[in-house]
């Protein structure tokens, strides 16, 4: 135990305060979603009092656009006395300057020992989730050995995380970090133990009874493989991924929940049609954060948090406005990784941040669970990973990206 200490210690002091503190980030997103959200409100507060915030703001290109759309929108909610929105909008100005601040102090080092960790601490989830679905059966007077899964959220396993659904989105992006950690063929042992922890999170991902969340793995693994230069092993992906969906559509009761599917999806589409209602009455700017919330009782709605879809719930609480304000900071953060690409700086990780948009573009047409602080930040710290490449643009005061 005493060598693990010297040899952990020995491993951080190679990382400054700053790069400590995106490690602390990243653990604390696979301990509790309210941990996290101490861990980003700290970093803010230390930030403030080494009276670096200011900076960090104008060294991140299109920053303010970003910070426009928070205002605006929590603004907006306050209009509507949407009291949830407020603290919504007030939590994604917390999340947008934590991300400023991961944006100038990354590094490839830190970004590869971050994911480490974020893969590391997927096994406490892992173990909770086991304990989790135990409680469960037994409180339901179900056996283990059933490996029933419960239709409601509520009993159905999500750890730290606050919904079955969201535990599933992190168990989507853990997985692409295996596969691009595995990829890179440091060791065997290495390899083998990347592809535990693969098994390991898809046992959880059934256990969460999401299935929305098993459909990006067709595209995003295949697509992270590619990147990667190894084409022999991407067709084996596809011939793999076509043979395992082949056989589970021709047994169709391997599917949990599948007896649910017509039920929810009208679920689904009447939760839609109430948005598409919200949107109409509102369109330019929304009411705030969190407006299904509000407006589901007016128009007779599926009684739920959010619009259930990545492409209808940004328009409905924020409106088109804050939205292609907010879009002008997205874009140029986008620009910047398709740097990694074209100018071959780094193509594996471009791979992954395409395998992360795959992952909330398509599980996102049938749910919202990357506007959530765990999969909110993990995403957009993979999606800014890119920043590591360019911080001396940056400082530089080089803005247009």
């Amino acid at each position: 135990m005493g060598n693990l200490n010297v040899k952990l210690h020995h491993l951080l002091d190679q990382f400054s305060t700053d790069e400590k503190r995106i490690l602390l980030v990243g653990a604390s997103l696979y301990i509790h979603y309210a941990l996290a959200a101490v861990v980003v409100l700290w970093i803010i507060i230390a930030m403030l009092r080494e009276k670096r915030l200011l900076t960090i703001i104008k060294q991140v290109p299109r920053s303010r656009f970003a910070l426009v759309f928070c205002i605006i929108t929590t603004i907006v909610a306050a209009l509507y006395e949407n009291w949830i929105g407020v603290a919504c909008g007030i939590g994604l100005l917390l999340v947008f300057l934590y991300i400023f601040y991961y944006r100038t102090v990354i590094t490839k080092p830190c970004f590869e020992l971050l994911l480490d960790i974020c893969i590391v601490c997927s096994m406490f989830f892992v173990v909770w989730g086991c304990i989790e679905y135990y409680l469960i059966c037994q409180r339901l007077d179900h056996s283990v050995f059933e490996l029933f899964i419960a239709n409601s959220p509520k009993n159905r396993v999500h750890v730290g995380s606050f919904n079955a659904n969201y535990y599933a989105m992190i168990i989507e992006f853990t997985v692409l970090l295996c596969f691009y950690k595995a990829l890179q063929w440091k060791s065997v042992k290495h390899t083998l133990w990347y592809g535990f922890a693969v098994i390991a999170n898809l046992f959880m991902l059934v256990l969460t009874g999401c299935r929305t969340a098993w459909v990006p793995f067709v595209v995003s693994v295949p697509l992270l493989i590619l990147f990667y230069g190894m084409y022999k092993l991407f067709a084996l992906s596809l011939v793999s991924i076509g043979g395992v969906g082949g056989f589970v559509l021709m047994n169709p009761e391997l599917m949990k929940r599948a007896a649910y599917i017509t039920k929810d999806f009208a679920k689904r589409e009447r939760i839609w049609t109430t948005a598409i209602q919200g949107i109409k009455a509102h369109p330019l700017f929304g009411e705030g954060p969190m407006t299904y919330l509000q407006i589901y009782p007016l128009y007779n709605g599926h009684p739920t948090n959010h619009s259930h879809s990545i492409y209808l719930d940004p328009i409905l609480s924020h409106g088109i406005i804050p939205v292609l304000i907010v879009a002008v900071y997205f874009f140029s953060n986008l620009k910047e990784a398709v740097k990694l690409f074209t100018q071959k700086i780094d193509v594996p990780l471009f791979g992954l941040m395409v395998g992360f948009l795959v992952t909330v573009l398509l599980h996102g047409m049938l749910d919202y669970t990357v506007y959530w602080i765990q999969t909110g930040i993990l995403f957009l710290m993979v999606m800014s990973a890119s920043s590591m490449y360019f911080q001396d643009g940056y400082n530089k005061g080089k803005r247009k990206i």
